[in-house]
């Protein structure tokens, strides 16, 4: 006989004390049906497992620019440091407008003596010790890089501190530096006249170019550190000329060279849209991804007060008088479309976030919508501000003479 069968069919045993018939029938037929073989759907299930992973991992690329190990790090430790709120001391004897910025939420800045990091409450969180004698830095969304313009070292900080110190050969004109923390440095070198460097994230060498027609001043990385656009300054027969090289690290030589003569090119930058972006003393450009169309627009005799190329356009601040009164406010698209906002100001710093416009001027932070061209609000300011930056729509920093303070915007 059967032995599992034998099993499968013997009744449980118990006496009529221990629990009614009725019962003992009901949870026998419970019994047989939990028994009873499940619906084969490991398949269908399998399918499903699959589709919610590949939605995530659609979801997460998506995002992961914005929640990357260094950007997530640097916004969790920022937010740990709890501060008094604004104003902060500087430190230091003074800090340059052009030398505050905004890394990963925070305030960053450096003066001749100090680098710090402040978040929105007022805490320092970074705070570190300048070695260079004349020290220069350049940011973007995660890093900046700090470097000495009368040496060879240089620094790349982030939210959470110093992530790597170096050097070149020669001393360094220029470092630039973009989100995915490839860099690229301007510098001397014997036997030319200057020297292109760039730098993958991990500090190993990418590419390098020398230069011996022109002296190069400006350097910009694409987005994706593939390409740059270097600014060099060169003379002819007692004339400037100005170059502007498009160099693709695929190749040794120049994909582009553009001569200027009788210009003074100052920078060039490029555009999200591969579009490249040239500010000059009596013009700004914007040349084409193809490197064949270019849209000018020329300054008519205005004195250029303020410059910035950014991610999507070109902002400038331009005056008919030379003591900088009643600027007008520029803002060219990248695909070569202009606004001009008019103003009464003597315009001092601006800094832009996304279509509106903070502009210093006296002891007024005024902001413009320059897509509208028109004006928003107007905040009033200590005397001895000299710059301005937006860590976002609602709040932007002002530099003073010994500490920055924060103005809340409507």
């Amino acid at each position: 006989m059967d032995m599992k069968k034998k099993r499968k069919n013997k009744r449980e045993m118990l006496s009529y004390e221990d629990k009614p018939i009725e019962e003992y029938e009901r949870d026998s037929e419970i019994k047989k049906r939990k028994e009873l073989p499940k619906p084969k759907n490991k398949k269908v299930r399998t399918i499903v497992i699959i589709g919610i992973i590949l939605v995530l991992a659609v979801g997460i690329a998506a995002v992961w620019k914005f929640i990357s190990p260094d950007s997530l790090m640097g916004s969790l430790f920022s937010s740990q440091v709890k501060g008094d709120g604004f104003p902060v001391k500087i430190k230091g004897k003074s800090v340059n407008a052009s030398d505050m910025c905004i890394i990963n939420n925070s305030l960053a800045y450096i003066s001749e003596t100090q680098f710090q990091m402040i978040n929105s409450s007022g805490g320092v969180t970074v705070d570190k010790r300048i070695k260079y004698s004349s020290p220069a830095m350049k940011s973007c969304k995660n890093y900046s890089i700090i470097y000495d313009r009368q040496g060879n070292g240089y620094e790349i900080q982030s939210a959470v501190g110093t992530v790597y110190e170096g050097s070149v050969d020669d001393i360094i004109f220029q470092a630039v530096i973009i989100d995915n923390g490839c860099y690229a440095i301007l510098s001397k070198s014997d036997g030319y006249t200057s020297k292109l460097t760039v730098f993958n994230k991990d500090n190993t060498q990418k590419y390098a170019y020398y230069f011996s027609e022109c002296y190069a001043v400006s350097i910009s990385l694409n987005k994706d550190a593939t390409k740059a656009v270097v600014c060099g300054l060169d003379a002819n027969e007692g004339s400037i000329v100005s170059k502007v090289y498009i160099i693709d690290f695929s190749s040794d030589k120049p994909e582009s060279k553009i001569d200027f003569d009788n210009v003074t090119i100052y920078s060039a930058g490029f555009f999200d849209n591969g579009n490249i972006g040239i500010i000059g003393d009596r013009s700004a450009m914007v040349i084409t991804s193809d490197y064949q169309n270019k849209y000018e627009f020329t300054y008519n005799g205005y004195n250029l007060i303020s410059k910035k190329i950014m991610q999507n356009n070109i902002i400038l601040s331009l005056s008919p008088f030379e003591d900088g009164k009643s600027c007008e406010l520029w803002n060219i698209s990248q695909n070569g479309f202009i606004t001009s906002t008019k103003t009464d100001l003597a315009i001092v710093a601006v800094d832009v976030f996304g279509d509106n416009a903070a502009v210093l001027a006296g002891n007024t932070v005024s902001v413009f919508d320059i897509k509208k061209e028109k004006l928003l609000n107007e905040y009033n300011v200590e005397l001895d501000s000299k710059g301005v930056t937006f860590l976002d729509e609602k709040t932007a920093y002002v530099l003073g003479t010994s500490e920055i303070r924060a103005i809340k915007l409507r």
